[in-house]
């Protein structure tokens, strides 16, 4: 990664962690078994 990706990664993500979920899919297919609940699948 080059210096200016990492400092603007940096400027979204301080700490460097993040979970991303495609929130479109249960539209059309349903829930996903264990993301009914994400706060709790998360921890």
């Amino acid at each position: 990664m080059t210096w200016g990706f990492k400092n603007r990664l940096n400027t979204i993500l301080p700490d460097g962690r993040a979970v991303m979920l495609a929130i479109d899919h249960g539209y059309f297919l349903g829930p996903i078994h264990g993301l009914e609940q994400p706060l709790e699948t998360v921890k």
